[in-house]
């Protein structure tokens, strides 16, 4: 037999094995060490076949899951997205989703089941399907009858955080009960650090640019809810970084929220979440963009914000992460919803903030919306007499005009 056929053969023999026999781990290591492309979807097929040869096992249905999972979970791996398209292509997602359908009982089902729906649902296509033959339905229920499973909770709320990434599925998630299922998640799960992480993924995702769902999320008590999942897990980097990311989205042009945010002491969560994480740079962007959301067309948050040390820390973050762009994006866009406020005017002047624009500008030279940011936030800080002078000292008109100039240093890399 020729080497090539052999290795299907093996794969296709492992396959209907993996599902009784076992040891998973070893059998998806020499996949991935080994595998070719035939092998690859003899895998998938062999696997599939002996779920649907076993459909009443939840066992078997359970899995099968797994294996499914774990060939597609590599988002960033060539093989893995290869893995994920031949499962739908071989009618994987339909199983998939029929072993929840009639093991609806079953939490590991519906956990392993999940897991997969997560990997696929990274791609566009594949949400496309997964949606159209009722995955988001499927999921939703998951997470009413397995209300007290975190692992169900967790995985189902990473699948439908995928989904609603795609803002045809936004509102539906909403419409069928999303919200309220993610809030009563971490109601129940206070103390489940990955609970609360992929619950308020799903939920920023759910919630960005819909109106309607972050004035739900106000309504339902969800700021309370996000805010008190930074404070327990003030440890956890990625608990805070989505709690920041949440905060965000759902204060963006949306006052209510930034009233509630503000009502219910948000802001000092947001800076124990920057004092706490210096040096993450997600933690940084993410903070400083919950910033810039609450103080974006408010006064009072922006005064709120100046007032108990908000400009200091902005700063600090642009000049520990000198590099990273998306960090002085949201620095210099919070800078200049900030400027909006007089006394915030004249505290970015004495804190230096005027320097540290044009240090953004020029650390930043090919990125249009640092440059933008920057010259609304120094145009809205020379309000200020003291700062006049001061921009006037620096030299601010030259450097500024040569924004506007394409051989500018400011806007291109030196050569």
């Amino acid at each position: 037999m020729h080497s090539g056929a052999l290795a299907v053969a093996v794969f296709a023999a492992l396959a209907a094995a993996i599902l009784r026999t076992g040891p998973r781990h070893y059998v998806q290591a020499l996949y991935y060490t080994h595998a070719s492309a035939a092998a690859q979807d003899a895998f998938v097929n062999s696997t599939l076949a002996a779920m649907r040869a076993a459909e009443d096992e939840a066992s078997v249905q359970a899995d099968g899951c797994w294996t499914l999972g774990r060939l597609a979970a590599r988002a960033h791996n060539r093989r893995a997205r290869a893995a994920a398209a031949h499962v739908a292509a071989a009618g994987g997602v339909e199983h998939i989703l029929a072993a929840m359908d009639n093991h609806a009982g079953a939490a590991h089902v519906q956990h392993q089941a999940a897991v997969v729906l997560t990997h696929l649902a990274r791609d566009d296509q594949l949400q496309l399907q997964i949606a159209s033959l009722g995955g988001i339905e499927q999921l939703l229920r998951a997470l009413a009858n397995h209300s007290a499973h975190p692992l169900v909770q967790q995985h189902s709320f990473a699948a439908l955080g995928n989904m609603a990434l795609n803002p045809m599925y936004q509102v539906k998630i909403a419409t069928l009960g999303g919200i309220e299922r993610v809030l009563d998640a971490m109601r129940l799960h206070p103390g489940d650090t990955h609970v609360q992480r992929q619950a308020l993924f799903a939920l920023m995702t759910i919630a960005d640019h819909v109106p309607d769902s972050q004035a739900a999320v106000v309504q339902k008590g969800g700021i309370d809810l996000i805010l008190s999942a930074m404070t327990s897990h003030i440890s956890a980097t990625h608990v805070v970084e989505y709690g920041c990311w949440a905060l965000m989205v759902l204060a963006e042009n949306h006052h209510p929220c930034q009233t509630r945010i503000v009502e219910a002491r948000g802001v000092d969560s947001i800076f124990m979440a920057l004092d706490t994480h210096q040096w993450d740079s997600s933690v940084q962007r993410f903070g400083i963009g919950a910033l810039s959301s609450l103080a974006a067309n408010n006064t009072a948050s922006q005064e709120e914000i100046g007032s108990k040390g908000g400009i200091e820390r902005v700063l600090r973050a642009l000049a520990a992460h000198e590099l990273d762009a998306a960090v002085h994006r949201h620095g210099t866009h919070a800078l200049m919803e900030l400027a909006s406020s007089p006394p915030n005017q004249r505290q970015i002047g004495a804190l230096g903030g005027i320097q540290q624009l044009f240090a953004s500008m020029e650390s930043h030279r090919n990125d249009r919306d640092v440059q933008h940011f920057a010259v609304w936030a120094l145009g809205k800080v020379s309000d200020t007499a003291e700062n006049k002078a001061l921009l006037v000292a620096l030299g601010a008109v030259d450097k500024l005009l040569q924004v506007r100039d394409p051989k500018s240093s400011i806007l291109n890399p030196k050569p």
